[in-house]
């Protein structure tokens, strides 16, 4: 028994030397031995997913069911063993329930008419198919016969028992009809030694028929054995064309050893850079991803075509391990290379190499400058956003920013990030905004000069940047929003003052006493219907010397007071009132006499 490490398998060659055996078929399987061991529930070959399907049709009605698992607690058989089967079938049918019962058959690999062992269920009734009970569970035991030791006949019940492998068969009865048979591809091994002597169940099976070659060359996945400290044990079942076997048993044990392995690799940063420190992490497991505690892991660099040491230590609980790595302190050429290295115990232990290209250390910068707004427009202030790229492999300290302006207008940086500044990554960048209070121009250029520092070897870095900006003369509804708060506080103003002036007014007219109204002499005509008036009987004209006109009757007649409030100088005639009463009752007195005097003529015109 060999491991291949190309293939990563296990390697099993022999020879049969016995030359009975010519033209035969032969059975390998590795062995986990339990022998001594009780495992009441455990199942060596276990299949929950089984879709094999037998129907039988009865009164022109197919009806169908289903094998859905398929379990036995045994692979390997011995004599006078016991050996459990369950099995699980469904109804299909929609709306029929059947009665079902199945037929158990262990029988040689060689010829299945030759039956080791058999038993015959019970009928079960499986409702239709979406109710709890369309599934029932068969659970039936199988006695293998005993060998008798004496005569070394071992007789199954109808012939000999071979060691030629055992097939498992399972018929089903739909209405006690034969509805088909299931056989199971999971084949066993026969042992002619009880259970007491040699006991287990089987991890790998390789089956080869008809060959005609002596020598054995067998393949076996790793995790088809067992290793240190159980030792592999391989069964062989054998038999040639013409179904001959023998009652001895081939078996054999190897001890083996698990392999190891480095998993899990990391390199922080992924992409060193000369003159760095870097980690290297993995993680020590076994093949089957079991992981080794503490281990001493060493680490080594390649040079010259000699392996120096970096460093060891052991891993932890996770098996997990870091080595810091220093550029400056190891020699390379092209590239890096870096063994881990365990050497192992029980285990066999583990190699991995790594390659690692060192990136050479870079100090590189990109500026870029982007005006915030669409357009920008003269007497405004206006934003514009720089943006330092740290575009090289080194760490740099931004040490000066100078902005210069052509024309020169007033600005101030507004944003700012310094912790950026002055730890600034490959491949981190960092925001600045700048405000600028714009004139009465026509175009704008900015320059940017910036000024770094690695932070390991304190070299420094200017990275400059130009922009043209075209200014645009501001449209009349900016000027509008500009002015838009004095116009405001404009037309608030004047309104606040009129509204004081009317105020004012209004409150003198309101303190001023109310004047009494002339009373307007009444009409004395007489009022009559319309079909009762008599014509105007017609009236000479008056000569023009005679004629006075209205007016002037008016006008001759209308006194003092009467025009001053005709004018609307009634406030100055309150004042005469005032200071002049002897006046004012002499002017009424004689108003009373031109009245009376007036109303003479205009009664004998009425009457006429």
């Amino acid at each position: 028994m060999n491991y291949d490490s190309n293939l990563k398998k296990n390697i099993l060659d022999g020879e049969i030397k016995n030359p009975v055996f010519d033209n035969y078929t032969i059975l390998v399987a590795s062995i986990n031995k339990t022998t001594g061991v009780s495992l009441p529930n455990f199942y060596p070959i276990n299949n929950g997913n089984l879709t094999e399907q037998f129907d039988q049709e009865i009164g022109g009605e197919r009806l169908p069911v289903q094998i859905s698992t398929f379990k036995q607690s045994e692979n390997i058989l011995n004599p006078n063993e016991s050996v459990r089967i369950k099995t699980s079938i469904q109804n299909l049918h929609s709306f029929i329930p059947v009665n079902v019962k199945i037929n158990l058959k262990l029988v040689s690999y060689a010829n299945e008419d030759w039956i080791i062992a058999e038993n015959t269920s019970s009928s079960a009734l499986l409702n239709f198919t979406g109710l709890p009970d369309d599934t029932f569970e068969f659970d039936l035991n199988l006695k293998i016969p005993d060998l008798n030791i004496g005569s070394q006949i071992w007789a199954g019940l109808n012939a000999p028992i071979r060691l030629a492998g055992v097939k498992t068969l399972i018929t089903v009865f739909i209405e006690n009809m034969e509805a088909g048979t299931y056989e199971s591809t999971e084949y066993s091994l026969l042992s002619n030694k009880t259970e007491g002597d040699f006991e287990g169940y089987i991890m790998g099976l390789k089956t080869t028929e008809f060959m005609t070659s002596r020598s054995l060359l067998l393949e076996f996945f790793r995790d088809e054995c067992s290793y240190f400290p159980s030792n592999t044990t391989f069964l062989v079942n054998i038999f040639d064309q013409n179904y001959l076997s023998s009652y001895h048993q081939f078996d054999n044990e190897f001890s083996l050893k698990i392999n190891s392995r480095f998993t899990n690799l990391t390199i922080n940063p992924d992409n060193p850079i000369e003159g760095h420190i870097f980690n290297l992490s993995a993680i020590l497991s076994t093949e089957f991803d079991e992981n080794l505690i503490n281990k001493n892991v060493s680490s080594e660099y390649y040079y010259e075509s000699s392996w120096f040491t970096i460093g060891s230590d052991f891993t932890n609980s996770n098996g997990a391990i870091t080595f810091l790595i220093n550029t400056l302190n190891v020699d390379y050429e092209a590239d890096l290379i870096i063994r881990l290295l365990w050497e192992g115990d029980d285990i066999i232990g583990a190699v991995r190499n790594i390659s690692i290209s060192l990136i050479p250390e870079t100090n590189n910068l990109s500026i870029s400058i982007t005006n915030n707004d669409v357009q920008t427009y003269a007497n405004t202030d206006t934003l514009f956003t720089i943006v330092i790229n740290n575009i090289g492999s080194s760490i740099l300290r931004i040490t000066n920013v100078s902005i210069e302006l052509n024309p020169t207008f007033q600005f101030k940086i507004v944003e700012i990030n310094y912790l950026l500044q002055n730890w600034l990554a490959p491949g981190e960048f960092t925001i600045m905004t700048v405000k600028v209070e714009l004139g009465n121009v026509n175009s704008l250029d900015l320059n940017i000069v910036i000024t770094a520092q690695n932070l390991i070897t304190n070299e420094t870095l200017s990275v400059s940047k130009e922009k043209s900006i075209v200014i645009f003369q501001a449209p009349i509804t900016e000027y509008f929003f500009d002015f838009f708060p004095l116009i405001v506080g404009l037309v608030i103003g004047f309104i606040w003052i009129a509204a004081f002036l009317y105020s004012r007014r209004t409150s003198k007219r309101i303190q001023t006493p109310i004047e009494e109204r002339v009373k307007k002499r009444p009409r004395r005509g007489k009022y009559v219907p319309v079909s009762e008036l008599k014509k105007p009987t017609p009236i000479k004209k008056m000569s023009k010397k005679l004629e006075v006109p209205k007016e002037t009757q008016q006008k001759e007649t209308m006194d003092l007071d009467s025009l001053l409030e005709e004018r609307g100088l009634g406030e100055t005639k309150k004042k005469k009132q005032q200071v002049k009463k002897p006046i004012k009752k002499i002017a009424k007195k004689k108003k009373k006499e031109r009245q009376d005097k007036k109303e003479k003529p205009e009664k004998g015109a009425s009457s006429d």
